[in-house]
């Protein structure tokens, strides 16, 4: 992840990591990450993940035919399942990273609702909620945008037509089934923020793309998501056959 985008500094011991938590992680089954993982606190993985390196803070427990393929890094302890492999696992201590928090300034007097099946664009700026309905799609100018709350129904999109920050305050960010962000160029995915100091609520299906920060949310990313790019959380679920595309 890039360590700086409109709005916020992310700090540098997040560069390399495609998910982080301030406390524990749980991986259920067939969960494929590209990158590292780390956890301050435990991991915990169900079965038949696939993993490049991970760090954890806590303890190491892994389900059945799980594989870290190139190294683990643990400060507890680690309890294998049956057929598991790790590259090279080290014992040590493993930093903690601090993750920044959120501040956001909303205009509850602009708010946006794009209709069912409709299209709308806008502009950088301040706004207080954002709803996508059902089949709309959502068009982003480059730049900063600051809310209360954003929200989607099931099949909404958002596309960003270049390096983008979406800071979301109190009100979290609540996405129904099968919404997808996407962004007409793929160079800049690094360059896509989305970030709030709020819940955040995830179906199933979703397509997500940049950088994910929810400094105070305990999010289950749900079944059958693919993420290009990373999320960092107080705590984290990564549900059944996630896939998370190298960073």
């Amino acid at each position: 992840a890039a360590s700086t985008s409109f709005g916020l500094s992310l700090p540098t011991c997040l560069d390399g990591l495609q998910f982080y938590t301030s406390s524990d992680m749980q991986l259920l089954d067939r969960v494929v990450v590209g990158t590292t993982v780390q956890a301050a606190g435990n991991l915990t993985l169900g079965n038949d993940s696939r993993l490049a390196n991970v760090r954890v803070g806590g303890n190491l427990t892994l389900g059945d035919r799980d594989r870290v393929v190139n190294s683990a890094v643990v400060q507890g302890t680690v309890s294998e399942g049956h057929q598991d492999t790790v590259g090279t696992l080290t014992t040590g201590a493993v930093s903690a990273c601090t993750l920044p928090q959120i501040s956001v300034t909303a205009d509850m007097t602009n708010n946006v609702t794009v209709g069912l099946g409709q299209t709308d664009t806008i502009q950088p700026g301040s706004y207080g909620t954002i709803t996508v309905q059902s089949r709309g799609t959502l068009v982003l100018m480059p730049g900063t945008y600051q809310l209360l709350n954003l929200a989607t129904q099931p099949d909404a999109v958002i596309v960003m037509q270049g390096a983008t920050s979406i800071l979301v305050g109190s009100g979290g960010i609540q996405l129904s089934d099968r919404t997808a962000f996407a962004i007409t160029d793929a160079s800049v995915v690094a360059n896509i923020l989305i970030a709030t100091s709020g819940p955040v609520s995830l179906g199933t299906d979703l397509t997500l793309v940049g950088t994910w920060v929810a400094p105070t949310a305990a999010v289950k990313i749900q079944a059958r998501t693919s993420l290009d790019g990373a999320f960092y959380a107080l705590s984290l679920i990564l549900d059944n056959d996630l896939n998370s595309l190298t960073y």
